[in-house]
């Protein structure tokens, strides 16, 4: 399997009692919170455009 090198940061600012959400979730997945936050973001943003990450046709949303 091939490592990705991760150099992009992205900051988040959210209620603690989110962060303690997440945090517990992590921990129970056995995993750092960054890591299970970016597997989480990936999976949503994947769903969001489609099971193609958004190439072609997928799910959209009607324009306004």
């Amino acid at each position: 399997m091939e490592k990705t090198i991760k150099t992009s940061r992205l900051e988040l600012r959210l209620a603690e009692d989110d962060k303690s959400l997440f945090q517990r979730a992590a921990d129970q997945d056995g995993r750092p919170l960054s890591n299970w936050i970016r597997d989480r973001l990936l999976k949503a943003a994947r769903a969001e455009l489609g099971e193609n990450g958004g190439k072609g046709k997928g799910k959209r949303r009607p324009s306004p």
